[in-house]
């Protein structure tokens, strides 16, 4: 499997697929029940209750991961039921990184006034660095109200100085960071 951004590799994201289920912003659940299944079946329930459809047109341009990791797939069977297991096994080690990642933030973190988060930094390094490293993303990425988590290159003079002990103060994914001596 090619990746473009190797920076998922350390806690399975990006190599797990869509989640069936995924809170959004605000609230909002989006569902995706047509995950299972495929092109064809989707096509062949619509004929049969005489329904059209619309086809996007980039379901069928290289230049998105996707369509080049479809075509590379056609044909070969055991390739794709390999791919298939793969993201099953990443799907459910996201998911325990992500459970870890809460029951860490519960015990290591407190909201102050002002979307302020205090860290003890000692339990959190202490955690495996996956379950760290999601930690990290999800308090910056609330603190910031990012929509997206940091990626690891843009963390990791950060968490050097965490390791080293180094005090120091950054902007990063829309909020400081203030790694502080204490």
């Amino acid at each position: 499997l090619r990746r473009s951004k190797t920076d998922r590799y350390s806690s399975g994201r990006g190599h797990s697929g869509m989640c069936r289920r995924t809170l959004l912003s605000g609230g909002t659940l989006l569902l995706r029940p047509f995950l299972k299944v495929t092109r064809g079946q989707l096509r062949s329930y619509l004929n049969d209750v005489s329904q059209s459809w619309i086809e996007d047109p980039s379901n069928h341009d290289e230049v998105y991961e996707r369509i080049r990791l479809r075509n590379e797939l056609k044909g070969d069977a055991r390739k794709k039921s390999n791919l298939l297991k793969y993201s099953t096994v990443m799907g459910r080690m996201r998911g325990v990184i992500s459970t870890a990642a809460a029951r860490l933030l519960t015990d290591c973190c407190r909201l102050n006034f002002g979307q302020v988060f205090n860290l003890d930094t000692v339990k959190l390094c202490a955690a495996p660095y996956p379950v760290m490293l999601m930690s990290i993303k999800a308090v910056i990425a609330s603190a910031g109200g990012g929509l997206y988590l940091v990626s690891d290159q843009q963390l990791k003079p950060v968490l050097d100085d965490l390791s080293c002990g180094r005090s120091k103060r950054v902007t990063l994914g829309n909020c400081v960071i203030d790694v502080a001596k204490h």
